[in-house]
Parts: structure tokens; C-alpha cells; sequence
């Protein structure tokens, strides 16, 4: 996985509205970082851990639809 890449797809698809693109996307990226793939480098871990989070906990609603 190119994280640099799926991170800022995952930002450009939830700011442009398209939540499920980025849903599908940060849970990808999280698998992939909690199976020791490395973060993206465009910013600090915990502000990669704050984004994938703020995905997840803003598009949890798709899970039930």
C-alpha cells in the first residue's frame, strides 16, 4: 500500500463528501498501519491517527445502512 497516497485520497474523498470512498479508505489504511506498514509521511503519527479516527467516527453511520 502507498499510504501517502490512500491518506490523501482518503482526505480529498471525505472533504468532497464521497464518505464511503473515505471510510473504505481509512479502515484500509488502519489495517495496514496495525500490521506494522508505515504511516504516511505527510504528517506526524498522531495526526494520522487523528484523521483515520475523525473518518471512522464521522462515517460510522454507513456501517448500518
Amino acid at each position: 500500500m502507498d499510504s501517502d497516497e490512500a491518506y490523501r485520497t482518503m482526505m480529498i474523498a471525505f472533504k468532497s463528501g464521497d464518505h464511503e470512498t473515505a471510510r473504505e479508505i481509512a479502515v484500509q489504511l488502519r489495517a495496514w498501519i496495525d500490521r506494522g506498514g508505515f504511516y504516511p509521511a505527510v504528517h506526524t503519527e498522531t495526526t494520522i491517527d487523528h484523521s483515520i479516527r475523525h473518518v471512522m467516527d464521522r462515517t460510522l453511520h454507513l456501517e448500518y445502512a
